[in-house]
């Protein structure tokens, strides 16, 4: 999608929801995310949806479910958001609050292997680490 496609309301949401995350999007984010090659990006518009952490050179998708993504209201939604996403190639991983409250260093390991596994699928030779401190 071209940067002239985009729609600018969802970009300005996206940028609005980068300064305010929640309290489990910023703990992944700067306890892990931030830190891990390849490089993810918080709050990234894609089609007619912001997914919360993207990886481009994986085409990975890492979502953090709140309460609020199982409201029957918004099952729906979701099953379509979810069918689009992946139908445009993109793989996800969803995590639920708990997971980040309570298991980070599990939900850190998922993720580093996801990404691995991820490479592979996609046949590119992409190293996996963490950012060395500078």
């Amino acid at each position: 999608m071209k940067n002239k496609d985009l729609n600018h309301e969802l970009v300005e949401r996206a940028t609005t929801m980068r300064k305010q995350q929640t309290p489990e999007e910023g703990k992944l984010w700067h306890l892990y995310l931030k830190k891990l090659e390849p490089r993810f990006k918080r709050q990234v518009v894609i089609g007619p949806y912001i997914v919360d952490f993207y990886c481009s050179k994986l085409k990975l998708i890492i979502e953090i479910d709140g309460e609020q993504h199982f409201f029957e209201e918004n099952l729906e939604y979701e099953k379509r958001r979810e069918e689009f996403l992946q139908g445009e190639g993109f793989s996800l991983l969803r995590f639920y609050n708990s997971d980040i409250n309570k298991k980070i260093s599990d939900t850190e390991t998922m993720i580093y292997h996801r990404c691995i596994d991820r490479a592979k699928e996609l046949g590119i030779d992409v190293p996996v680490r963490l950012k060395e401190r500078g």
